[in-house]
């Protein structure tokens, strides 16, 4: 009997608990009764390559586009073309390095293919200019290393 006693005791306890344990109210104002509503954060998801954001140019990217501009007349468009193929070779080479298919003697036509690829997308873009661009880059390319080199 007493089982009986106890196991009766303990149901009418935890219907007791169940019932009188109420989930979490939402946050209310005790003048006004009205219900607190808490505004929330969208987060927008962060998107690297979108058009309509224009992305901030280095300064020392900057110098370049303004001498490309001089010496090879490559335009902002353009500019911003080229600066889109050259990420897109950019991420391919590196997705390269990382499954180490880049260097070394067996990977050589990768690298040709890659290069081949970039270069006739820009000169697709630049038509007559890419010559002259090409000539620029290089230029510039060895007086930035000479710069690296009396620092």
């Amino acid at each position: 009997m007493n089982i009986f006693r106890f196991s009766i005791l303990s149901l009418f306890v935890c219907f007791f608990l169940i019932v009188g344990c109420k989930p979490e109210a939402p946050n209310k104002d005790a003048k006004t009764n009205k219900t607190i509503v808490k505004p929330t954060v969208k987060k927008v998801p962060n998107k690297k390559n979108s058009s309509s954001k224009k992305t901030a140019i280095k300064p020392i990217d900057k110098a370049f586009w303004l001498a490309a501009k001089k010496e090879a007349g490559v335009g902002p468009t353009q500019a911003s073309a080229i600066r889109k193929i050259t990420a897109k070779y950019d991420k391919q080479i590196a997705s390269l390095k990382k499954a180490k298919k880049w260097d070394g003697k067996p990977n050589v036509k990768t690298r040709a293919q890659v290069n081949k690829s970039k270069e006739d997308e820009l000169k697709k873009l630049l038509a007559k200019k890419y010559l002259k661009y090409s000539v620029f880059k290089k230029k510039w390319a060895s007086k930035q290393a000479a710069k690296k080199k009396k620092k």
